[in-house]
């Protein structure tokens, strides 16, 4: 390989790994915007201020049963046993038509806290919302933002090594081993794979919490 074409190839690898590496950043910067779940029901003490466009607005349910006795059988069902994603709970308040629980220590996905909250809608039929709130920044994107933090190093430094000891070799052979500089995507997906699954557990979370909502009408007494 001649040496116009070594460096070009290099130059090629360092800017298209450059550009992956943005798509990464920005990626997790939005999957880590989704930190609170509203339904299309909204209880507006729940709300944040400023934190609207962060969140999912997934539309409210509406079941047969009267608000009281939904109230307490999603109370058992969360204080009974952990329910998948949401893991074990702690009831913090109980009203007739307001469930309040919090993410027991040590345990769950990144929940921090939660609220249903019913509107009657008839003699036997319940309108149910929910609100839950996750942490700021769990695990799956910390590890997401250190191989962001270690992709950049191995752009910088695998094109310096290019650089420097390759492209430059008087070797024309050597030359062409420019183009292991394209394994610096070994450190470039992850930020992806983090990201999604932080995300797929967030919308895994959702639908657990409304299936255990739209099955409350079956829950025994």
């Amino acid at each position: 390989m001649d040496f116009d074409t070594a460096e070009l190839i290099s130059y090629g690898i360092f800017l298209g790994g450059l550009m992956v590496w943005l798509a990464g950043l920005l990626f997790l910067i939005r999957s880590g915007r989704y930190r609170s779940i509203h339904s299309g029901m909204r209880d507006e003490a729940d709300i944040e201020p400023g934190n609207l466009e962060k969140d999912i607005h997934p539309e409210s349910i509406e079941i047969e049963g009267r608000s009281a006795d939904l109230i307490s059988r999603a109370s058992a069902v969360l204080a009974g046993n952990p329910t998948g994603t949401l893991g074990w709970v702690r009831i913090t308040e109980q009203t007739q038509d307001r469930l309040t629980f919090e993410r027991s220590r040590g345990f769950g996905s990144g929940i921090l806290r939660g609220k249903i909250f019913m509107q009657p809608q008839g003699l036997h039929r319940t309108r149910i919302g929910y609100h839950l709130q996750f942490s700021g920044k769990p695990m799956l994107l910390w590890a997401g933002y250190l191989f962001l933090f270690l992709g950049l190093a191995t752009l910088v430094v695998g094109f310096w090594i290019l650089k420097t000891l390759v492209i430059n070799h008087p070797n024309p052979t050597v030359r062409w081993q420019v183009l292991q500089g394209l394994q610096v995507i070994h450190f470039l997906w992850p930020p992806f794979l983090f990201g999604g699954i932080y995300r797929k557990t967030l919308q895994t979370t959702r639908h657990q919490l409304e299936a255990l909502i739209q099955n409350l009408p079956y829950h025994p007494e």
